[in-house]
């Protein structure tokens, strides 16, 4: 053993175990520097496991001292770190690496000290964001159409509206969220961005270049630009912030030089929507229920100092929801609006302004005419008030409201999921229905040939104006909304909307990864995530939602559980009918079969009449509550899960009665062999196994000629800590979790309650329960898994039992100040991927305490089971609702609270993948060789038709000569019938290309 070693080893047992002196580590099988000594382990077991509240002996003000020269001393070294891991930036350049995340480990042990980052893995790479939750703003086309421009959380996404595919994406300032975002008037290849913080960017979107950045110290919550009608090149910018008062600002941006600003409006009430019209001449905005209207005379003023506006507002009867405005021409306005510019003022131009508002009880208003008629209120009080015309079709408030681009129109949407288009000369509407989601923005292409509609399901479409059939569309996770909204609009008492009922037990995101390595997602979604206060919605996942990991797109969607999307969703009492909730997903080892769990429990009001108090009405809530096992097969030729089995009450007691219908905690699949495992509140751990069905001693085939299949319970076995609870409220405040060996031979049961914690070892095979422990629990159980001998466990603390020596490995204490406790824990996650025998915990954390609501962001630690020393540590921007293994690659797939999805792998995996393209032109060589049986390599002659080379087997000249007649000939005609069926977005797919092009080579005649 070297001398440094040796030094290193020893500071490690100092820091462990206080003392001075080196010891020699041994351990079963492993080397020294894997994992701790026997000494270190007991010595955590005492003062950890049997003495948890004995206190620090140390000086508490010693103890804060050292600590803080280590965290010095490890900020100084992750400093070199993070300019290596700079340095090495061009290699992770691909299509999901991004900057190398290193951050402090800041998970403590359990002797209280931090880990030591000294040796330390750097190797780990974390991936910029791919796709995220599409904030609540309006989509903006290019000047050609060509391209549909989208705002995430923290970025802008260019989508190609010929393929629907994301072209780039521009990374904006991570201090806050997009809250605005509009194409510049004066050069239509640049876009302004606001940030909630304070900063306004300026891109180039077609280089995807930033070109200028301002911070104006005010928090911003829209933005808009006009181009300038006078000869300064510049745009006016006219952003909504806040300070003291809401505001609505201008500012002239120049970068490199001097920029203005000015205030042009206070409110006191909060400014929803802001609209500028002719360059800035005219000025329309909302707060509350107050339309608001400014002008001026000069729009393009040399000091933007010297702009000023004349405001006038009127009062609306509903709260305003969605607003546009447009300028027609006057040989087009009405009769009364002709007469009435004799009392307007010269200033206001030829044209005329026409309003249409949407309210939140779904009324939409129409203004015409609108400004000159509140100037003629104003010099004659005694005239009538502003003509509106009321159309009324929406149940609840307007989503979205637009005029068309001749004016003849008006579209609007909303929860109905229905898109209407209203003829104002006639009266007539015209309906799209069943567009699977509420309708949040409307917007019309500059041609007025197309509309971009923006749904709550975290998508968007592009529909023709002819036709009203979409010609693009763009899908990201549909997950619950977790960013809450920025204003809270006034409730409206007519509808009641019931709030999910979760039991106590904390609510997560039920997905899996495909297992066959193709880069899939599945995860159970609700029908649709909206972020805006008002909208009747449920929190209940329906629909499995298949994305591909890597561009973060869907893939396809299906109901797997009954839905009202697209129906009349409201009770008699105005109640949202909840639908079942998907709490659990699995699917298995050969990627063939799906198991899911679904839940649905009667809202409180309809079984009210049958209690005498409310104790009473969620006792019988939960005893009525309905749970299915559902076992979905998958169908190549239609591309879908097909229900095969439903199995009512997996968890029944014998008596069968509906009250003993027990929920099911967990749902896991067997990595060995074709099964399901399952553990209920009723204290049985299930494996469920397929068999073929027979109807006379013969097999049972379907449509497509395969056998069919029933799923039964092969095995169960019982947990006797589970029949502790006296009642039944009490058993469904239960937490469980399964993990099972990689051979399927082991199966660890971690079970939680509110009088004991108990973690249980089963023998897979027959059933039988090997031990039990109640000492490794502390505090609420988050998840349990199995890598070779070692057993992983997270709570309060995270703990690496040794199965084989029955020890501890080693453990720390997961501490989140400043956090409930309720919260933090439905943000820490832990996944195991057994694959390449390493485990990630994810913890929250606070991003910057100082906040009024300070934001939290994760931790992620990559560890190997084998020792303490982390792996890989990683600095997420927010909160985690999904860890998972990636399955198709090293590393870990994260998803946050906005839906962007990152990758954390390992550096090795982007240098063997490197590796593996400069050796392509071998393996093509090599793959076609495979292919057509040894021919050898094609050539191109000299009229262009392509021949294969003679096979190296033949050796005589009878035998050339021959080879030569038989080699098939492709002509370019050929192959242009295939390349040339029409454009690159309608080619068949990549393995249908190469099927029909393997199939001219394969001919033995030539056309």
């Amino acid at each position: 053993m070297s001398k440094g070693k040796r030094k290193a080893e020893g500071r490690e047992e100092a820091d462990a175990d206080g003392e001075s002196k080196k010891r020699a580590r041994t351990s079963h099988g492993q080397s020294a520097g894997d994992h701790n000594g026997e000494d270190r382990q007991q010595s955590i077991v005492e003062t950890v496991i049997r003495n948890r509240t004995s206190p620090d002996s140390r000086d508490p003000e010693e103890k804060s001292k050292k600590q803080r020269r280590k965290a010095n001393l490890d900020k100084k070294r992750l400093k070199k770190l993070n300019k290596v891991a700079h340095l090495q930036e061009p290699v992770l350049r691909s299509k999901i690496s991004g900057d190398t995340g290193a951050a402090s480990a800041t998970l403590p042990n359990r002797r209280g000290k931090k880990s030591n980052l000294k040796n330390m893995d750097r190797s780990w790479s974390l991936s910029s964001a791919i796709g995220g939750c599409l904030r609540d703003l309006d989509p903006v086309f290019s000047i050609d159409e060509q391209y549909l421009l989208l705002a995430y959380e923290s970025s802008i996404g260019v989508y190609a509206t010929a393929t629907s595919l994301l072209i780039r994406t521009l990374p904006t300032s991570k201090s806050g969220s997009v809250t605005g975002f509009t194409i510049s008037p004066s050069h239509p290849f640049h876009i302004y961005v606001c940030i909630s913080s304070g900063i306004i960017e300026q891109w180039d979107w077609v280089e995807a270049r930033r070109m200028g950045k301002w911070d104006i110290n005010s928090q911003i919550f829209d933005l808009t630009a006009a181009k300038p009608v006078s000869p300064e090149p510049q745009c006016v910018v006219y952003t909504v912030d806040r300070k003291s008062q809401w505001m609505i600002t201008a500012h002239r941006l120049r970068i490199g030089g001097k920029t203005e600003l000015h205030t042009l409006l206070k409110s006191k009430t909060a400014i929803t929507h802001v609209k500028v019209l002719e360059g800035g001449k005219y000025l329309i905005a909302s707060a509350g229920q107050r339309l608001i209207i400014g002008i001026t005379s000069d729009p393009s003023p040399p000091g933007l100092k010297e702009l000023s506006y004349t405001w006038r507002e009127m009062e609306c009867s509903e709260w305003i929801t969605s607003l546009d405005a447009r300028m027609n021409d006057a040989n087009a306005a009405p009769t009364d609006a002709k007469n009435s510019q004799s009392a307007a003022s010269g200033s206001l131009g030829p044209g005329f302004l026409n309003v249409i508002v949407g309210g939140l009880k779904g009324s939409v208003f129409v203004y015409q005419d609108l400004l000159r008629q509140l100037i003629r209120k104003e010099k004659k009080p005694n005239a009538a008030a502003p003509v509106v015309q009321r159309l009324h079709w929406h149940r609840n408030g307007v989503g979205a409201v637009k005029w068309s681009m001749d004016g003849n129109y008006i579209i609007s949407g909303g929860a109905e999921t229905v898109l209407i288009l209203w003829q104002l000369d006639t009266g007539r509407k015209q309906f799209l229905p069943h567009l699977s989601a509420t309708i949040e923005g409307v917007v019309v292409s500059p041609s007025g040939s197309s509309y971009a509609v923006r749904l709550a399901n975290n998508s968007a479409m592009v529909l023709s104006t002819a036709e009203l059939e979409p010609t693009v569309t763009i899908y990201g996770i549909q997950m619950p909304a977790q960013v809450p909204p920025a204003l809270q609009p006034p409730k409206v008492a007519s509808v009641t909307i019931s709030s999910p009922q979760n039991h106590g037990v904390t609510s997560r995101m039920s997905a899996t990864v495909s297992p066959l390595g193709t880069g899939q997602l599945f995860v159970a979604v609700p029908a649709e995530s909206s972020s805006r206060v008002g909208i009747p919605q449920t929190s209940s996942a329906t629909f499995l939602q298949t994305l591909d990991i890597v561009s973060g797109s869907q893939i396809s969607k299906q109901a797997l559980s009954r839905t009202k999307v697209t129906t009349l969703n409201m009770g008699p009492e105005s109640n949202i009918i909840e639908e079942p909730n998907v709490t659990q997903l699995q699917i298995s080892h050969d990627g063939q079969w799906l198991a899911s769990i679904d839940e649905w429990t009667p809202p409180s009001q309809d079984i009210a009449h049958l209690t005498i108090d409310q104790q009473a009405t969620k006792d019988e809530q939960i005893s009525r509550i309905e749970v299915y096992l559902k076992f979905w097969s998958w169908n190549n030729e239609i591309q879908t899960w097909e229900l095969v089995v439903r199995i009512d009450a997996p968890h029944a007691t014998e008596t069968g009665l509906s009250q003993n219908s027990a929920q099911v905690l967990d749902l896991i699949a067997d990595p060995s062999t074709l099964g399901f495992i399952t553990l209920g509140v009723d204290g049985l751990v299930k494996s469920w196994r397929p068999r073929t069905r027979y109807r006379d001693g013969v097999e049972v085939h379907g449509k497509d000629g395969r056998p069919l299949t029933n799923w039964f319970c092969g095995q169960s076995t019982t947990l006797p800590t589970l029949y502790d609870s006296p009642d039944m409220e009490n058993a469904y405040s239960h937490a469980a979790k399964l993990a099972i060996s990689a051979d399927g031979s082991l199966l660890a049961v971690g079970y939680q309650s509110s009088s004991q914690s108990m973690v249980h070892l089963i023998n897979a095979e027959k059933g039988d329960i090997h031990s039990t422990r109640s000492d490794l629990l502390l505090g609420t159980l988050v998840g349990i898994g199995i890598i070779d001998r070692y057993l992983i466990l997270l709570s309060e603390e995270l703990i690496v039992w040794d199965l084989v020596d029955d020890q501890l490995n080693y453990g720390f204490q997961l501490r989140s100040l400043g956090i409930q406790r309720a919260k933090a824990t439905s943000a820490t996650h832990l996944a195991v991927d057994q694959r390449n025998h390493t485990f990630a915990v994810a913890v929250p954390d606070i991003c910057d305490s100082r906040q009024s609501r300070p934001r939290l962001r994760a931790q992620l630690v990559v560890f190997d089971p084998a020792q303490s020393t982390p792996l890989s540590t990683s600095s997420l921007p927010r909160s985690l609702v999904l860890l998972l293994p990636a399955q198709f690659r090293k590393g870990y797939l994260a998803i946050d609270t906005t839906s962007e999805i990152r990758l954390v792998t390992p550096l090795s995996d982007f240098y063997s993948k490197s590796q593996d393209l400069q050796k392509v032109d071998k393996v093509t060589t090599a793959g076609l060789e495979n292919l057509f049986g040894k021919t050898g390599a094609a050539s191109v002659r000299k009229d262009g038709d392509v021949q294969l080379s003679v096979p190296a087997t033949a050796t005589s000249k009878e035998e050339r000569v021959l080879a030569i007649e038989d080699m098939p000939v492709v002509r370019q005609h050929q192959l242009a019938e295939i390349f040339d069926a029409g454009p690159s977005f309608a080619l068949p797919s990549v393995m249908d290309l190469f099927e029909q092009v393997a199939g001219l080579f394969s001919k033995t005649s030539v056309v």
